[in-house]
């Protein structure tokens, strides 16, 4: 199982619980970010639980593959760090009057 896919389950988890839990995954203890899609095979990855739970590990959540303005909203509202897109162009456009996202 990759250490993402580990937060991602454990993100269900009550933070007191999860996070003793992932820093006994060798790649967290040694990562400062993830770099996850949006969702995977129709599963919600970057969630307000999967962040909150990445940011209490300390590690920084850049999600890739994010190309729509609906995506955006949900992954930034959830409290994701960055985002990597196919259309920096739109994006900062639709980021820039959203505050600090440029």
């Amino acid at each position: 199982q990759s250490a993402v896919t580990r937060l991602v389950g454990l993100a269900q988890a009550p933070l007191s619980a999860a996070v003793p839990l992932a820093r006994r995954v060798p790649a967290v203890r040694e990562a400062v970010a993830v770099q996850v899609p949006p969702q995977h095979r129709g599963i919600p990855v970057v969630t307000r639980r999967f962040v909150r739970l990445a940011h209490a590990l300390g590690l920084a959540v850049h999600v890739w593959a994010a190309d729509d303005a609906a995506t955006w909203k949900r992954v930034l509202g959830a409290g994701a760090d960055g985002i990597i897109t196919d259309h920096p162009t739109t994006a900062r456009s639709w980021l820039a009057p959203r505050g600090p996202w440029h």
